[in-house]
């Protein structure tokens, strides 16, 4: 098999991407668990293994009994989802070739 065989998107590849691609960008693209909250709301990341979106507070400040939220914020990394985009379809074009390559020696 050649490499371009091996990246030609399939149906199969597809599908599997977006299921991969989905499911660890959200479930496991936060470093805390699933979101991380204080008194501002809960703030959340999403990408893995690069975090492509991350969403947080800047200018927090405690003043006796108060807390001043300051301004949230939103950092978008085009060349990180660019990345986690390449990695999983790569790693699913990998597990379908594992699964041909399993099946065709039964």
């Amino acid at each position: 098999m050649s490499f371009k065989e091996f990246i030609k998107p399939t149906i199969v590849k597809i599908i599997l991407f977006v299921v991969l691609f989905g499911f660890f960008s959200y479930f496991f693209g936060n470093p805390y668990l699933f979101a991380f909250c204080d008194p501002c709301g809960c703030y959340d990341t999403w990408g893995s293994p690069l975090h492509f979106a991350e969403e947080s507070a800047v200018g927090g400040v405690f003043a006796g009994q108060e807390f001043s939220c300051g301004t949230r914020i939103t950092n978008f990394r085009f060349w990180y989802l660019i990345t986690d985009i390449i990695f999983w379809f790569l790693l699913s074009c990998l597990i379908v070739f594992a699964y041909n390559k399993v099946k065709s020696k039964r």
